[in-house]
């Protein structure tokens, strides 16, 4: 699995760990954005709920603070390409 790629293509610890919580802090799916009339990649900028969840549960309940914030801040799904709310 690690010789697909050649050495210059290979991320190191810092670039994978980047990726990584990146994939956590977001999600992705494919939705039909009004504005572009087409089908888009439409990101929602917060973790998921099970993530948050587990935040919450872990630290006995203080994660749930954070995880209002966010809900209040990012409401909900956008557009990709024109940031138009889904």
């Amino acid at each position: 699995m690690f010789g697909l790629y050649g050495k210059d293509r290979r991320l190191n610890t810092r670039e994978s760990t980047g990726r990584i919580l990146r994939g956590l802090a977001q999600q992705h799916s494919s939705k039909k954005c009004p504005s572009c009339d087409d089908y888009v990649l439409a990101v929602c900028p917060y973790r998921s709920r099970g993530t948050n969840l587990l935040l919450t549960i872990c630290t006995l309940g203080l994660w749930a603070v954070v995880w209002a914030y966010e809900t209040l801040r990012y409401p909900g799904w956008r557009c990709n390409e024109c940031g138009h709310q889904l």
